[in-house]
């Protein structure tokens, strides 16, 4: 059962209440884990390891037809997720941007070619969860020495840029801060930014995550301590991803009203970068 904030059927009564329904998020996936290990030198060894998730996320049986959550902040606040059948949970829902048309203002498409653009042309345009999920560690060892590399990525979902869509020409235009696309595209400083898939992005990305690099000294003719070990360690020192933001590992979940919603980065501070030195000692 999922529990649902549901409206009153009677104006009387309090508007909603809550209530278990028979609504259901189903998750299926795989794991795998793989690990390699070698010593192809008496003073040189080294191992790979790997782990890689599949899911799939699915809505059945909702009590409803559709259920909108999120909230898109920057200009125009409005719900941009889903909850349907046969969907995954929080999907994106809205326009589908095509393009500007002469005048420099959004277009977008028609689903039900009636002329008229409104929410019934709004489409499921993407997942705001993640379909896979994966990391590689790689370990060196050569005499004293030793290397650890950990990477970790996700890929399958979608990330709504609204910080982007907050910086766009009309901001310009009002002598506010703005993206170097306002130097390329040819849009109207007039233009409404309605939510829409311009600013909805692929969230796939590949992380260096740690990299540590270990001197272990040699104590045999020492009494000073038993082990003494020195390391410098780097964390998000890379990142691949297509996304035009600072970061698509989005943590930010915005609301509307009761309803959260996932993979909207609006002015989402980064991942930093950090350096740790430091000294082991084992007495």
């Amino acid at each position: 059962d999922v529990l649902l904030n549901l409206i009153n059927e009677d104006p009387l009564e309090v508007i909603s209440f809550w209530d278990n329904s028979d609504m259901q998020i189903i998750n299926k996936g795989v794991e795998l884990n793989l690990t390699y290990y070698a010593s192809p030198k008496p003073d040189f060894s080294f191992s790979i390891g790997a782990n890689a998730t599949f899911l799939e996320n699915e809505i059945r049986n909702a009590p409803f037809e559709f259920l909108v959550t999120s909230n898109s902040r920057g200009l125009a606040n409005e719900r941009i997720g889903i909850h349907t059948d046969g969907v995954s949970a929080n999907s994106f829902f809205m326009l589908d941007f095509t393009g500007f048309d002469a005048n420099g203002n959004s277009n977008f498409r028609d689903i039900n070619d009636d002329g008229v653009i409104n929410d019934e042309d709004r489409i499921i345009a993407g997942n705001s969860i993640p379909t896979y999920y994966y990391n590689v560690s790689l370990a060196f060892n050569y005499k004293k020495w030793s290397l650890d590399l950990l990477f970790n990525g996700l890929g399958g979902n979608k990330v709504y840029n609204s910080t982007l869509s907050v910086l766009s020409k009309p901001f310009v235009a009002n002598g506010l801060n703005g993206s170097p696309d306002n130097f390329v595209l040819a849009e109207s400083e007039t233009n409404s930014n309605r939510p829409s898939t311009r600013y909805l992005e692929n969230g796939a990305f590949l992380r260096l995550s740690n990299l540590t690099i270990t001197y272990q000294f040699d104590m045999s003719r020492n009494n000073f301590c038993d082990q003494l070990r020195f390391y410098v360690t780097g964390q998000n020192l890379l990142l691949f991803t297509d996304y035009r933001g600072f970061d698509p590992e989005v943590s930010n979940a915005f609301s509307f009203g009761d309803l959260s919603g996932l993979g909207i980065d609006f002015t989402n501070y980064p991942i930093p970068m950090s350096f740790t030195a430091g000294i082991n000692v084992t007495f």
